[in-house]
């Protein structure tokens, strides 16, 4: 029955509403202008997102005085009633997915009959096509995940885990607001026994001393886009989740083990039992996303509406551990310029959404998708003694930009797997660990945007001086990029002087800085690297 649908992107080049050159948005079927309110109901835009973007856009942006960007505005719905009239009695066209900031809708072609051949397809993609609405069409293809966990040690359940008396305990009864203000010392309070097997991770980003000056994540909202997620183990009870939805098919959250990743990943960001496992942000709000692959595979197009719709409900931060890799036997784009995903990473961060992915673990072959965007925080892993762990995805990407941006531990993580507690590896919990760490950056700082906290944590990385495609800018350093002063302390990211530009990195034009072929970021202070075929 799947063999008979044929799903396809339509991309078009205008929408029902735009922006004119005084900044103001018109409807193109009347020329009337449109006020913020009726803008804001359109969209379906949250007071939570306007208030993160009004704190976190830069003031350079077009739309930075009331917070509506052109990306905002739907897909224009005379455009797709017009795409349903090229269906006929042998094809039925429905639309699966809608995406503002792609200007674009995936359909499905469906064949109604079993005798009929491609030419009957072609048909309708022709009648699409010949919309002088539509920019472009492609197909919608299949994802397949690359980013699975190397390894999980059981074997600590016999050795530490013991619900039976954590259960009776004390330390399990007391939710995170109790249990901080009960202690006096907040430096003593905050050690191994507090952090039990979460202790190395937490100490080696130095996010424990975040923790001491009462930094947990509280009033930052976290999008995690994963498998699934059990949430009724004793260190995920005390969560705070908003709202949990697919991407794919929204289903009832089932009992199987394809939800183990999602729950790992979840307790390593936010899980909280005092005495065995902490996680950085535990105090945080979260929104669950559950990608529903199956046997692995999925379609792209689930991925745009989503991360959408989650950052219409204003969330502040995304952390994705999945890493995509071959469509439909074929190696992704890597013209980071030209694939949608870098595309989305972009939007998101215009509106002050952070973005944080996990680098792989496919050690030399390098990176998937989403970690080669160059807005998005790429997380590798490493050992202890802060060396990469082998097989830790390297860079850069295919432009030449530093990747992994920044490391954590990740090996023998404390995760929560199949409803008990395990030793787990791979960057699929470095990256979650840096997540946290930077829901309390923001936490701290809530008016950094996305860029000043990408400068943050590179700028305060153990390897700041020599980056690399392997180590990217070091061990994440929670603390150092906590106090780290950004170039501008403000929400503004445009320049009024070359000097602004990093010095003879490159020029500002327009109130933007223009980089040097050999440097880029928003002041053109990061260096790329000279890597040759390796890109």
């Amino acid at each position: 029955q799947e063999s008979k649908i044929l799903k396809i992107w339509v991309y078009f080049n205008s929408k029902d509403i735009k922006l004119n050159n005084k900044n103001k948005f018109i409807d193109n079927n009347n020329g009337e202008e449109l006020s913020f309110n009726h803008l804001k109901n359109l969209i379906g835009l949250s007071d939570r997102a306007i208030e993160r973007r009004s704190k976190r856009t830069p003031s350079s942006s077009p739309s930075h005085n009331n917070y509506i960007f052109e990306t905002d505005i739907p897909v224009s719905n005379i455009n797709i009633n017009d795409i349903l009239q090229c269906s006929n009695q042998n094809i039925t066209i429905d639309v699966n997915k809608k995406s503002n900031w792609l200007n674009s809708i995936s359909i499905k072609l469906t064949n109604n009959y079993n005798d009929i051949d491609f030419s009957d397809y072609l048909k309708v993609i022709n009648c699409i096509e010949s919309k002088s609405y539509v920019s472009k069409i492609d197909l919608v293809s299949k994802i397949n995940n690359n980013n699975p966990i190397i390894q999980i040690d059981k074997t600590v359940n016999e050795q530490v885990n013991n619900l039976n008396f954590l259960l009776n305990s004390k330390l399990l009864k007391t939710q995170p607001d109790q249990f901080d203000s009960q202690n006096e010392d907040s430096e003593s309070k905050f050690n191994s026994k507090f952090y039990g097997r979460s202790y190395d991770s937490i100490k080696l980003s130095n996010i424990d001393k975040l923790h001491q000056m009462g930094l947990d994540g509280s009033g930052v909202k976290i999008l995690i886009i994963d498998s699934g997620y059990h949430k009724d183990h004793p260190s995920l009870q005390h969560l705070k989740v908003v709202k949990e939805f697919g991407f794919y098919n929204l289903s009832d959250i089932s009992a199987d083990d394809k939800n183990n990743h999602g729950t790992a990943t979840l307790s390593v960001i936010g899980g909280y039992l005092p005495g065995s496992h902490i996680g950085p942000a535990y105090n945080a709000s979260y929104y669950l996303s559950k990608m529903d692959l199956t046997e692995g595979l999925a379609f792209f197009d689930s991925i745009p509406e989503g991360i959408e719709v989650a950052e219409r409900e204003g969330i502040d931060l995304i952390t994705c551990s999945m890493g995509f890799g071959q469509i439909d036997g074929e190696y992704l784009y890597y013209n980071e310029d030209e694939y949608f995903i870098t595309k989305i990473a972009d939007t998101l961060v215009s509106k002050g959404v952070v973005f944080v992915s996990s680098a792989g673990n496919t050690g030399e072959t390098g990176m998937y998708s989403p970690a080669y965007s160059e807005h998005v925080i790429t997380v590798g892993s490493v050992s202890l003694d802060g060396s990469a762990t082998e097989w830790s995805s390297n860079g850069p990407n295919a432009n030449g930009i530093v990747k992994p941006d920044i490391m954590a531990l990740g090996v023998n993580i404390s995760i929560v797997w199949n409803n008990t507690f395990a030793l787990a590896m791979g960057t699929s919990f470095s990256a979650p660990l840096v997540a946290g760490g930077i829901a309390l950056l923001l936490q701290a700082h809530p008016t950094w945007t996305p860029q000043q906290i990408h400068e943050a944590i590179l700028s305060t990385g153990s390897m700041v001086n020599s980056p690399n495609s392997i180590h990217g800018y070091g061990v994440f350093d929670a603390y150092k990029a906590l106090n780290f002063k950004p170039i501008s302390e403000e929400t503004t990211l445009s320049c009024s002087s070359n000097k602004e530009c990093s010095d003879e990195n490159g020029i500002c034009c327009n109130g933007k800085c223009v980089c040097a072929p050999a440097y880029y970021g928003t002041y053109c202070q990061y260096k790329r690297i000279e890597c040759g075929d390796q890109c």
